[in-house]
């Protein structure tokens, strides 16, 4: 350490043997590993596919001749390629230009709409006058009686779902999400516990997503004086934003058909995540898990009206087969019963 004596600090003045290799040669680089610089890049090109987004729907408008119909995408799922957002979007400005020629939409094989709506003539909301539209809007109290409608209209969505899952899907497996409802008395949030039925255990963790709650033993008693903050979060942020040229009807049909089949998705992701964790034999609780499943892409186009139907372009669910083939493996045996019942037997606070 003598000021006299010149070379490498940390290094003998000697030999010159490095006594500090380690802090010459740091562990962390600002460069990106291989997997990392894809998911960057494909992110990046997103970005600048959906700065383009305004511009391709504005061209497609124009093309159709007329520039103020509705024609609204949902947002990218940004845990998917963004190839599959593009090509989607592609397929969907290509149809909408060439709906009114149905012989030219079949032979060039293009993607048809999903849903198709019209209100009848009679229907006092059924006017293509732009006009009329806003005192429908104005006819709305206040924003808070607007979202306790739909609200109530979610909930109503939500659990017709439900009941079809109770019956045509969980089916003879309901004693086995009952027990692990009475079984389950605890917050279980961040918790580690016993894997059991899948199926039981996949329509649990659905429902407390979607209503909010955190503890499965509350599941089996009266829904009066819940708050679902599962459909709040979906109200808020996956709903589309009501156009001044949609009438309420036409708006209802859309938040029906687009809450239905996030539910649905969201059914088939736990019956996923619920086979992966069948290995483990344990199960993590964790609600934030739902936010890695696949989310299928929509887009709505028209106003609903007799002169300019509404068409609504769903992706095609890509797990359906795989969510059949998972339902018809797992058979509810006795042998199958008994292996639930020592799982939760298990289980311990």
């Amino acid at each position: 350490m003598n000021a006299t004596i010149r070379g490498e600090l940390f290094s003998c003045p000697s030999c010159g043997k490095d006594f500090a290799l380690a802090i010459r040669s740091p562990a962390r680089t600002l460069e990106m590993k291989a997997d990392a610089a894809l998911l960057f890049a494909d992110y990046s090109e997103l970005i600048r596919f959906s700065d383009q987004l305004p511009t391709m729907i504005n061209a497609c408008k124009a093309l159709v001749g007329r520039p103020y119909m509705p024609l609204f995408i949902s947002k990218p799922d940004i845990y998917r390629r963004s190839a599959l957002f593009r090509q989607f979007v592609t397929d969907v400005l290509v149809s909408v230009s060439s709906h009114n020629c149905k012989e030219t939409q079949a032979s060039l094989n293009l993607l048809a709409p999903s849903f198709t709506f019209a209100e009848p003539m009679h229907s006092p909301y059924a006017t293509h006058a732009k006009s009329s539209v806003p005192s429908v809007r104005r006819a709305i109290k206040s924003v808070a009686s607007e979202t306790d409608q739909k609200l109530q209209e979610a909930w109503a969505i939500y659990r017709t779902v439900r009941r079809h899952l109770w019956r045509h899907h969980v089916c003879k497996h309901r004693s086995c999400a009952q027990l692990a409802m009475k079984t389950l008395w605890w917050d279980l949030e961040g918790e580690k516990t016993q894997s059991f039925c899948e199926i039981a255990l996949a329509f649990i963790r659905w429902r407390m997503q979607w209503e909010g709650r955190r503890i499965p033993a509350t599941l089996a008693v009266s829904n009066r004086g819940i708050v679902p903050y599962g459909l709040l979060g979906w109200i808020s942020k996956d709903s589309p934003i009501s156009s001044v040229h949609w009438s309420p009807a036409f708006e209802s049909w859309l938040n029906t058909h687009l809450l239905a089949a996030a539910c649905l998705d969201s059914f088939a992701g736990w019956m996923m995540l619920s086979a992966a964790h069948k290995g483990d034999h344990q199960v993590r609780w964790c609600m934030k898990d739902h936010e890695m499943f696949t989310k299928r892409h929509w887009a709505c186009s028209g106003r609903g009206t007799p002169l300019e139907p509404g068409f609504l372009f769903l992706e095609p669910l890509t797990n359906s087969n795989y969510l059949s083939a998972n339902l018809l493996s797992c058979k509810c045996t006795r042998m199958h019963h008994r292996v639930t019942v020592l799982a939760l037997a298990r289980v311990k606070r």
